[in-house]
């Protein structure tokens, strides 16, 4: 995920002798920054205005976002093209309690990764600790959280490392539609107009076919009516449900190959999702009501809520224990309340009113509700009422 810990002020050109006395020295790549450690050099020969911090990450071989500290509190931050420009940047001035902060965070940083990463991840935290000279090589793919703290007291910018994703090709001239990826298994299924086709992610290839027409509960249905889908999180069992004329609720067993279960109850259905450490309940929202079943046999274990506004939204967290509903008018602009429930419990862990947000989402341990919030993103903390 990237972090960024301060924004950058807006990119100025300008030389960098004469921005800052701490600017890098021409190299032939922003590497050599650390692989020659100047400022290594200066401190053994006793130079004492070698800097208190040095903390150098790269984007690419030409680029160093640089921060240094002096010994006396004198932050200097930009970006530097090598053999070209300093752009941007920080300057100021560390107040002594900082400065003694910044110093005791560099005494506790801790020891770099046993393997360093590429290049191109490297974060490189140079400086003085308990009067010697320490170079650590740091993964920003991975950044610990005292060298967070080293960028957030010296105002500076980071990035953390993403990866560019990269992909297999598993088929061709699919005749593609609704498409879903297990949660906790190398598994996904492709719902295309006459076949439900099963991938294994792990080797790259198709598992399995099963045409769709065996998979429908509900025929006449699917006609007139709005069809929806989820997906269990070992990727095993489908619900399918159909919502507004022709209302029916079913399980499909993906492996088996067959119906487990089916609800033809006039219910009007239109949220479910699977939750449970190993997903083994279906959270049901029908308009005004939020129920718990049992994935496996379609039975009612609870009803959680009854007789609520209009609700807008479900959301189950990542490790499957925390459900929560948003609810209030028929809109969903218009959600202004929320409630929060353990999985396998009946009543509420928390609720949440005047919240005013459209929709949320769950961290994936469910402590935290991240909501949307007039463009802009506001915390809840799920654990307290």
């Amino acid at each position: 995920m990237k972090r960024i810990l301060t924004s950058l002020v807006c990119a100025i050109c300008c030389c960098a002798s004469s921005q800052s006395v701490l600017a890098q020295g021409v190299n032939d790549s922003a590497y050599d920054i650390v692989q020659q450690d100047r400022f290594g050099a200066l401190f053994q020969n006793g130079d004492t205005n070698t800097p208190l911090l040095a903390m150098d990450w790269f984007s690419g071989p030409r680029i160093d976002y640089f921060c240094q500290v002096s010994r006396t509190g004198q932050v200097s931050s930009a970006r530097d093209v090598i053999n070209w420009a300093i752009q941007g940047g920080h300057w100021g001035q560390l107040d002594q309690t900082n400065l003694e902060l910044l110093i005791a965070k560099i005494n506790a940083l801790p020891p770099p990764p046993i393997i360093s990463p590429p290049q191109e991840r490297w974060l490189v935290v140079r400086g003085i600790r308990e009067n010697q000279w320490f170079k650590n090589i740091y993964d920003r793919a991975d950044v610990p959280k005292e060298v967070e703290a080293l960028f957030q007291i010296a105002g500076a910018y980071l990035e953390w490392f993403m990866p560019r994703p990269e992909g297999h090709q598993i088929s061709t001239n699919l005749d593609a539609g609704e498409f879903h990826v297990a949660r906790n298994a190398p598994k996904a299924v492709l719902f295309a107009s006459t076949n439900v086709i099963i991938f294994d992610l792990n080797k790259n290839q198709v598992q399995g076919t099963i045409p769709i027409k065996e998979t429908i509960a509900y025929p006449a249905a699917q006609q007139w009516g709005e069809q929806r889908r989820v997906l269990s999180p070992d990727g095993n069992i489908l619900v399918d449900w159909i919502y507004l004329n022709g209302q029916g609720i079913y399980a499909f067993d993906l492996t088996a190959k067959k119906i487990l279960w089916k609800n033809d109850s006039a219910g009007n259905y239109s949220k479910c999702v699977i939750g449970g450490d190993n997903g083994q309940f279906l959270f049901i929202a029908n308009r005004h009501s939020i129920e718990r079943w049992d994935l496996a046999s379609g039975k009612c274990q609870a009803v959680l809520a009854t007789n609520l506004p209009w609700i807008n939204w479900t959301l189950v967290s990542q490790d499957g224990k925390v459900f929560a509903a948003g609810y209030g008018a028929a809109d969903y602009a218009a959600t202004n309340s929320a409630t929060i429930w353990r999985a396998n419990e009946d009543k509420p862990a928390a609720q949440l009113d005047d919240i005013g947000h459209a929709s949320g989402a769950l961290s994936p341990d469910g402590r935290i509700l991240a909501l949307t919030a007039g463009g802009g993103i506001e915390l809840k903390d799920c654990q307290k009422n």
